[in-house]
């Protein structure tokens, strides 16, 4: 029942740094290995009831979820059943506090309700999303909803196998907010050797069998679905350019994972930009003004194929009719040529932003390709 209003307003001073930096926030209540004490993120020793189950630090630090003090931590946290159900509580209560205090910052988008959900034990591993995660999420969403009626919600699966392209367990979630749902679908994707050796083995039906998975899960939850987490060291640049290829195909957005200097961030400890960086500054849509869209960057031909359909079946009152699409320098350096292959469009193009502005004419099929000079 006591909350750190101090550290949420160093929160919010970065909302204010991103709200600077033309950025949108979502709020992560992050959790790895349960506790900064096992290594990871997320509940302070108060909330930490091990049962004096023994803990031996590992490496890689995946391991330690195996650890005895770990699993019985989040199994204390999950089970109600074994009597501790007010851990669950305090939990909700402070992602309510935190959407309390920074619900108004014009920045902020969304919360994420629990990063990467994890059950250590094996007899529970396979009921956490059915058993635990479902009444949980229920519940989280219509507190939420009792105090921010527009603030998105952002849930994620279970974080073992789920990241590694096995079927969720979770069903259809709903939104009891005024209005239209504000529910996203939060998965994230990482390989297993990539975790544990730090090295990508190179097998692209990985990718698409995650792919396959998620897109199943989030057209039955009839949800938007946004990647939360993906990354990888200089060495598996490979696995970046799978991955955001990957996400063009199903028309998908993601966030890469950075989270200090060095490592798997895009700039190095000198604060120089990492070769891996231009993996994931490519061409993309930004906004996109119609329907049924496609698009695909060819690396090695350098060009961007776009394609929607602009009809009366869009609403006007969503959109401006304008398209914008990201087309960055590094690509290009010698500039850039447009190729109208099919429909009727005027276009314009910023150069301080690197946004090309399209708009349809006419009701039509609309295809554009951009190429170098």
């Amino acid at each position: 029942g006591k909350y750190d209003y101090e550290y949420l307003e160093r929160v919010r001073t970065r909302m204010d740094w991103c709200e600077e930096a033309g950025l949108k926030v979502i709020l992560d209540m992050h959790q790895d290995l349960y506790a900064v004490r096992y290594g990871g993120d997320c509940a302070p020793d108060w909330a930490i009831i091990h049962e004096d189950e023994p803990f031996e630090m590992q490496t890689p630090w995946e391991l330690n979820y195996l650890q005895p003090a770990v699993q019985r931590s989040i199994l204390n946290f999950w089970d109600e059943s074994r009597g501790h159900g007010e851990l669950k509580e305090h939990f909700l209560n402070s992602t309510l506090e935190a959407i309390k205090v920074l619900g108004d910052h014009p920045t902020l988008l969304g919360i994420d309700l629990l990063n990467e959900p994890s059950q250590a034990t094996w007899d529970g591993m396979t009921g956490l999303e059915e058993d635990f995660l479902m009444p949980y999420y229920k519940k989280a969403i219509a507190k939420i909803r009792e105090i921010n009626n527009d603030i998105w919600i952002f849930y994620e699966p279970s974080a073992l196998a789920v990241n590694q392209g096995f079927q969720s367990e979770l069903s259809k979630l709903t939104d009891p907010r005024k209005g239209d749902s504000r529910l996203v679908y939060y998965p994230h994707i990482y390989t297993l050797d990539l975790d544990i050796t730090g090295k990508y083995m190179g097998n692209p039906l990985f990718v698409n069998f995650w792919a396959n998975a998620r897109q199943k899960e989030y057209k039955e939850y009839n949800v938007p679905m946004l990647i939360g987490e993906f990354g990888a060291d200089e060495e598996a640049k490979e696995y970046l350019h799978e991955v955001v290829e990957m996400c063009d195909k199903i028309t998908g957005g993601w966030f890469f994972w950075a989270y200090d200097k060095g490592g798997w961030s895009i700039i190095d400890r000198e604060r120089n930009e990492m070769p891996k960086a231009k993996v994931l500054d490519r061409p993309y849509p930004q906004l996109i003004a119609g329907s049924k869209p496609e698009y695909v960057f060819d690396r090695d031909a350098k060009t961007f194929n776009f394609k929607y359909v602009w009809d009366q079946k869009t609403d006007l009152s969503v959109t401006n009719k304008w398209t914008e699409i990201y087309l960055p320098n590094h690509v290009w350096p010698n500039g850039w040529s447009l190729e109208k292959l099919e429909g009727n469009i005027e276009s314009s193009y910023d150069a301080d932003t690197r946004i090309l502005k399209i708009k349809a004419k006419e009701y039509s099929n609309i295809h554009i390709k951009i190429a170098e000079k």
